[in-house]
């Protein structure tokens, strides 16, 4: 266990504390895949919040 602790304490320094020589560039996005996304977060979320709609649908239904 000590082993593979050392090694995956090697690979998270190597990636937040060494310094890299040659840095990676952003990527830019386009907009309207962005807008896409957000749109389909904003979805997730307000489907996660309003599920007592989805709860009320149910019991409605006669618990099909």
């Amino acid at each position: 266990m000590i082993i593979s602790f050392y090694y995956y304490l090697r690979i998270v320094k190597a990636i937040f504390m060494d310094e890299n020589v040659q840095p990676i560039e952003r990527i830019s996005i386009p907009l309207m895949p962005k807008v896409a996304l957000y749109t389909c977060m904003v979805g997730v979320l307000a489907a996660g919040f309003i599920s007592f709609v989805y709860d009320y649908i149910h019991s409605l239904s006669g618990g099909m």
